[in-house]
């Protein structure tokens, strides 16, 4: 805007100087045509210069609608978002210290996990787990099975999350199993167990 004002600021005082005939470019007439002319030309830049959006508003464009200008780098493409569609999360089960309907303890269970206790566990460093959709309360539920064992629940928490990364069942899976806990703490009461998963998706 300021661009503008000053070069019309010079338009008009050369106007005057012409017109006062302080100035002569080349002759009276002439120099009015080159006046007249300028004036249009000074017309459309004025306009063009106007309108066109500054950086700002390009940048506050980008901001509302949530995108942004694409890297002028030609090796740019589509296909390198992809990797927003994978990721890795770890949890600890919920619902540990429960039973299972079979009147299994899932506690008991952990234990003969960590100690390798067969038919439980053979490895306790090699363990597999999965997770089995299912309902609680009505509503949607993962029931996590360590070996063919249930011994918790994905956490409310993180259902929502566990539901998408399941949906590519081809690269979903759960990558590293743990169990916690056992033993006595500082107060000399006994520890619960606990499961941690990593899911990858």
């Amino acid at each position: 805007m300021f661009v503008v004002l000053l070069v019309w600021a010079a338009y008009i005082f050369l106007g005057i100087q012409i017109i006062t005939h302080r100035i002569q470019i080349a002759g009276f007439v002439p120099s009015i045509i080159i006046l007249v002319v300028a004036f249009f030309v000074l017309v459309f830049w004025s306009v063009h210069h106007l309108t066109k959006p500054g950086k700002k508003a390009q940048r506050a464009a980008a901001a509302i609608t949530g995108r942004q200008a694409a890297p002028s780098s030609p090796s740019s493409s589509p296909a390198s978002t992809s990797s927003l569609d994978t990721g890795s999360f770890s949890f600890r089960v919920a619902g540990v210290t429960f039973e299972n309907d079979n009147g299994e303890s899932r506690q008991e269970i952990l234990r003969h996990m960590k100690f390798g206790d067969s038919p439980w566990a053979d490895d306790p460093d090699n363990l597999t787990a999965e997770l089995e959709e299912t309902e609680f309360d009505g509503e949607q539920a993962f029931a996590v099975l360590v070996n063919g064992y249930q011994v918790g629940y994905v956490p409310k928490t993180h259902i929502k999350r566990v539901a998408a990364a399941r949906e590519n069942v081809a690269t979903c899976f759960v990558s590293s199993v743990r169990i916690t806990g056992g033993g006595t703490g500082s107060d000399g009461k006994p520890l619960s167990y606990g499961c941690e998963i990593t899911l990858d998706y």
